[in-house]
This record gives structure tokens, sequence and C-alpha cells, in this order.
């Protein structure tokens, strides 16, 4: 996941502010998404009657606002120390079924839209780590701990695989390590900080 965002802090070291990412990958741990244009050793067939390539990503966004406050408890100076940040916002994902450079009609642009899983839903989000603002506002960066939980469903009016309109309720877990590079925007009349 990657993505940028605009912050505002002021003097008591509260900040709040609003992001989008991406949400891209390589991982899909999704059995069966096109068995049902596979044969039988689930390889696709193409209009020559030759195995296409057919490959799967993970693709998505989410956008959100949040809120935070910095404690400093270390770092350089006051604006520098322990964060503690919480967030609202929307996330969507899917599974991108890309045919390279080949006719594979089975799976043509109307017709994957019955594999990709679409999914929507409201998201939180927490992150717990360490900002840092040099002295010399020159090293300006955040590394932590994001916790985000999208609660979704699936958007797509049929499953081809279940042969159903799917419209469980979900629950989409992530987590990792956020690193950020801050370019700060200082306003000196007023004591705040901008920075994105």
């Amino acid at each position: 996941m990657f993505g940028m965002g605009y912050q505002l802090k002021g003097e008591a070291n509260c900040y709040w502010g609003a992001e989008v990412s991406a949400l891209v990958g390589s991982d899909v741990r999704a059995p069966n998404i096109i068995e049902m244009v596979a044969v039988d050793d689930g390889d696709v067939i193409n209009v020559n009657g030759n195995i296409a390539e057919v490959r799967l990503w993970e693709r998505g966004a989410q956008g959100q606002m949040f809120v935070g406050k910095i404690f400093p408890v270390i770092g350089p100076n006051k604006n520098s120390g322990i964060f503690l940040q919480a967030g609202m916002g929307y996330v969507y994902h899917k599974i991108r079924i890309e045919t390279i450079g080949e006719a594979v009609p089975q799976l043509n642009e109307d017709l994957k839209k019955g594999y990709d899983r679409l999914c929507m839903g409201f998201a939180t989000s927490q992150v717990m780590g360490y900002r840092h603002f040099s002295n010399h506002q020159r090293i300006n960066f955040y590394i932590g701990l994001e916790f985000i939980q999208a609660f979704t469903e699936d958007v797509r009016a049929y499953d081809y695989n279940t042969r159903s309109a799917n419209q469980d309720k979900r629950l989409d877990l992530l987590s990792g390590l956020k690193f950020g590079w801050t370019l700060p925007l200082f306003q000196k009349t007023h004591n705040q900080y901008y920075y994105h």
C-alpha cells in the first residue's frame, strides 16, 4: 500500500488530516477464482486452442480522515516523539484478472466482473509509532504499526463461481509497518506546522 496525505498540526501537538492510498499485490490467495472457464488441469484456453497466460493481481484503494497526537518523550525537539493516530474512511479491493495480449473471450472485460470479487465498505484505522522532525528541517519522517479494519461486502450482482449473488458481509483486516517522509510547510506567525 502506498499513498500520500496532508496534515495540519497545532501547538498542542495534536494533528488532523486526510490521506489516500493504493493497494497493490501479486499474492492472490483465493483458490479457484476462474475455475468455471478452466479445463481440468486449471489452465484457460484462448481462441487459438492454446493455453492462455492468465495473471491475478490484488488491486484496491482507501481514503481516510484521521486525528492524532504526538507525545514528545523522545526526539530532538517538542515536535518529535511517540504518536498515536486514529482514522475512519472507505476501502475497496478486487482481484485484477489479466490475459496478457491474448484473445480469451470467456474472460473479456464484462465477464471478468463475475470473478473479480469487488468489495467496498467503511473502514477504521489505528497507527502507533515514532514521528521525527529534525532541528535543521531536512530529515522529517514517521514510522509505525498500522491496523485497518474494513467492513466490506461484495458489490457485484452475481458471482460465477458460487452461481449466486454474493451479499455476505466481510471483515477485512490489514496490518503492517507504515513509513512516510514528511515535507513540512511552516507558518511562522501562528506556530503551526503543515506537512504531508
